[in-house]
């Protein structure tokens, strides 16, 4: 299937398939990384200030 695509490649491709943003102010890389995040319980802004 989608083999050489990682989990955050395949949510940001299913996010442009569905057109579930309309507007593009972030990338959908970052979109689904925060969806991510978000379902874990964690803060997409808390994280990215210790990741350099």
């Amino acid at each position: 299937m989608n083999e050489g695509m990682g989990i955050i490649e395949r949510i940001a491709k299913w996010i442009e398939e569905k057109k579930i943003f309309v507007r593009e102010r972030k990338s959908n890389v970052k979109r689904a990384l925060g969806m991510l995040l978000y379902h874990a319980g964690l803060s997409y802004n808390k994280t990215m200030e210790n990741i350099p």
